[in-house]
C-alpha cells in the first residue's frame, strides 16, 4: 500500500465537498450514515475504477439506504480490484505504519496441508526478537497445526490466529524429520523494525556482500536504513542480497529513500525518475507534475553505495513497494531477482481519513468528527517506471523471477540472513559465479505456495511436501 502524506494534503483545496455539520445530535445517531457518505465522495473523486459510482452527479447507489458502511463500500469496487481497503480503526493503521501492533511478533505464512484442502497449516518464517514468539522459542521452520486444541482449516484459521492459547505443530529438518513443538503464547503490544536483519559475506576472492533483510516500507525507518547503509559502505561491501520475499509494500517515501540508498551514485546526483503515474484525469490535472513521479533523492548521496547490480529475493508475498523497487532499479542496473513469482500489484493509493478535509478558509471540518477513525484507501494510480515500463498483472500474479526457486523445497529452513538459507545460498553463488542452472531449481507450483495472509489472492497452493501425522 502506498501513503501520500504530501500529494493528500496538496489536493484538499481542490475539494468541493458539503459539510455535514449541521445538527450534531442526528449525526450521533447516524454515523452509519455519515461513513457512508464520506466513502461515497471518495470513492467517487478518487477512485482509478470509479466509473458507474455517480450518473450526473448523483450516487448509483442510495447510500443513505446502506446499513453496513464496509459492505457499502465493497459494492463500490470494481471487480479486478482486490486491494482497496477500508477500516473503522484508523488509529490502528496508523500505528502499524511505526512499527506498533498487537501480536506474538512473527512473520508467517499459510498454506494447504494437502490436496483435499481440508486443513491448514501456519509456517514462521521469522520472529523478531523480543517478542512473545521469540521468548517462547517459536523458530523459523516451525509449522503450526493447532490452536487451542482445533486444527487450523480453511475456515477458521483467520479467526484462530494470534488468539492468546496453546500453539502445537512441528519443527522439519531435511528428509521429513521432525520434532513435535508446543507454544503457550498470549499477544502483546510489541514495536518492530521493518528492517530486520542484515548480514556480511566475503566470498573466496575478498568481495564483501551485504544482505538485507526489509519486511515493509515504512517511511519512519528510513534513518533506521540509511544507517546500515552507512555501515554497509564503511565495511566496503561492494554487491548487495535485497530480501523482499515477505515485503507486502508500503509508503513511496521509504521506496524512493531505498532505492535511492541502492543506485548507481549518478541516479542520485541527476535525480533520475524511479516512478511515474497515470492518474485518473480529475488527479492527474489538479496534482501537478512534482506529484506525478517518484525521484531518486540527492540528499542521501553520502549513504548511497554506487552500486552497478543487485541481486533482489522475491516471492508471492512481495506486492506494491517491493516491486515499484524492483522495475523502478532496472533501468539504471541490472537486476537480477530470485524465489517466486511476485505478489502483482502496479498500482498506487491513497490512505485518506475525514480529519485530513479541513475548509482552508473556515479551517471547519468538511465531515463529522463522529466518523474520524474511519480510514480508505482507493486505488488511485498504475505506476511505470522511467522507461515506461509496467508488468502484466491480469493473471493475478506480478513478475517472474531471473531464477525461480522454492524456498519450502527445504524444509531444513535456516535462519534468515545465514549464508546456508536456501535462497540466500543461491544469491550468493549468482554472486560469486554470474550463473544460476535452472535445471537445480524446483517447480515452484509442484507442491507448495503460500495462501496470502492478507486475503488478497485465493490460496495456489495443493499441498506441502511431506504429511502431517497428527
Amino acid at each position: 500500500m502506498k501513503y501520500y502524506t504530501l500529494l493528500i494534503a496538496a489536493l484538499l483545496s481542490c475539494l468541493s465537498f458539503t459539510s455535514c455539520k449541521d445538527n450534531e445530535s442526528e449525526y450521533a445517531e447516524d454515523e452509519t450514515r455519515l461513513a457512508n457518505s464520506f466513502v461515497y465522495q471518495i470513492m467517487d473523486y478518487y477512485y482509478l475504477y470509479n466509473e458507474g459510482i455517480s450518473k450526473n452527479g448523483t450516487p448509483v447507489i442510495d447510500y443513505t439506504n446502506e446499513n453496513d458502511t464496509k459492505k457499502y463500500f465493497k459494492k463500490l469496487l470494481d471487480p479486478k480490484d482486490i486491494f482497496s481497503f477500508i477500516t473503522d480503526d484508523a488509529e490502528g493503521f496508523k500505528q502499524s505504519q511505526n512499527g506498533i501492533s498487537s501480536s506474538m511478533g512473527w512473520d508467517y505464512s499459510f498454506m494447504y496441508a494437502d490436496n483435499s484442502h481440508k486443513y491448514v497449516v501456519a509456517a514462521i518464517n521469522f520472529v523478531y526478537p523480543n517478542t512473545p514468539a521469540d521468548r517462547a522459542g517459536v523458530k523459523r521452520g516451525d509449522f503450526i497445526f493447532e490452536v487451542n486444541d482445533k486444527r487450523l482449516t480453511p475456515d477458521n484459521f483467520q479467526e484462530l490466529w494470534n488468539t492468546n492459547g496453546k500453539y502445537e505443530g512441528s519443527h522439519f529438518f531435511a528428509e521429513n524429520t521432525e520434532i513435535p513443538i508446543g507454544y503457550d503464547l498470549t499477544a502483546e503490544e510489541i514495536h518492530t523494525s521493518p528492517v530486520a536483519a542484515t548480514n556480511i559475506f566475503t566470498l573466496s576472492d575478498g568481495t564483501k556482500v551485504g544482505y538485507l533483510l526489509y519486511m515493509d516500507f515504512y517511511a519512519e525507518f528510513n534513518n533506521e536504513l540509511t544507517d546500515v547503509f552507512n555501515s554497509f559502505k564503511a565495511e566496503g561491501i561492494s554487491r548487495l542480497i535485497l530480501d523482499l520475499r515477505y515485503n507486502p509494500g508500503g509508503e513511496m517515501l521509504a521506496c524512493s529513500h531505498l532505492a535511492s540508498l541502492i543506485a548507481p551514485a549518478s541516479a542520485d546526483a541527476d535525480e533520475e525518475v524511479i516512478l511515474q503515474y497515470t492518474y485518473k484525469s480529475n488527479l492527474s490535472s489538479e496534482n501537478g507534475e512534482d506529484s506525478d513521479i517518484t525521484k531518486f533523492k540527492k540528499s542521501v548521496l553520502g549513504s548511497n553505495l554506487d552500486l552497478k547490480d543487485i541481486v533482489i529475493i522475491q516471492g508471492r508475498n512481495s506486492y506494491s513497494a517491493s516491486e515499484a523497487t524492483i522495475i523502478g532499479l532496472k533501468p539504471y542496473m541490472n537486476v537480477y531477482t530470485i524465489g517466486d513469482v511476485s505478489g502483482g500489484k502496479n498500482t498506487a493509493m491513497y490512505v485518506l481519513t475525514p480529519d485530513l478535509f479541513v475548509n482552508n478558509k473556515t479551517k471547519e471540518p468538511f465531515f463529522d468528527e463522529s466518523i474520524n477513525n474511519w480510514l480508505v484507501a482507493p486505488l488511485v494510480a498504475v505506476y511505470y517506471n522511467s522507461k515506461d515500463e509496467t508488468f502484466d498483472t491480469t493473471d493475478g500474479d506480478g513478475m517472474e523471477p531471473d531464477f525461480a526457486y522454492n524456498e519450502f523445497d527445504d524444509l531444513n529452513r535456516h535462519e534468515l540472513g545465514d549464508a546456508n538459507e536456501a535462497l540466500t545460498a543461491l544469491a550468493l553463488k549468482y554472486i560469486e559465479t554470474g550463473s544460476l542452472s535452472q535445471q537445480k531449481s524446483a517447480n515452484i507450483d509442484s507442491h507448495t505456495g503460500m495462501v496470502d495472509i492478507t486475503s488478497y489472492k485465493k490460496p495456489k497452493a495443493l499441498q506441502i511436501p511431506f504429511t502431517i501425522n497428527k
